[in-house]
């Protein structure tokens, strides 16, 4: 990895430049990746689903809250049983799940 002068990685030559991706990797089409995304979350209430589409945006769990009219607490049980029931291991994974399930394409 080259790093550039504020000490920021990016690919060398061949490589993506600094915040593009490569086409064909991960959510380059529907394909069986997207599928068994989409199984992952066939367990989610509307609810859920709705608090995993805000997180995928970045959101902090007060401003999923004030988006959707829950308390904060409600919020942080959801994320809760969204990682469960996804086995996602953390909130980046969740909204990586997100994204490829192209809850963040209906915005």
């Amino acid at each position: 990895m080259i790093r550039d002068r504020a000490g920021r990685g990016r690919a060398g030559p061949g490589g993506p430049r600094l915040g593009e991706r490569r086409r064909g990797g991960r959510g380059a089409g529907r394909g069986r990746d997207t599928e068994a995304a989409l199984s992952r979350i066939e367990e989610l209430t509307l609810t859920g689903r709705d608090v995993l589409r805000l997180l995928g945006t970045g959101l902090s769990n007060a401003e999923i809250a004030g988006q959707l009219y829950l308390s904060a607490g409600t919020v942080k049980a959801h994320i809760s049983r969204i990682l469960t029931r996804t086995g996602c291991a953390n909130r980046v994974q969740a909204a990586v799940l997100a994204h490829d399930v192209g809850l963040l394409n209906d915005r």
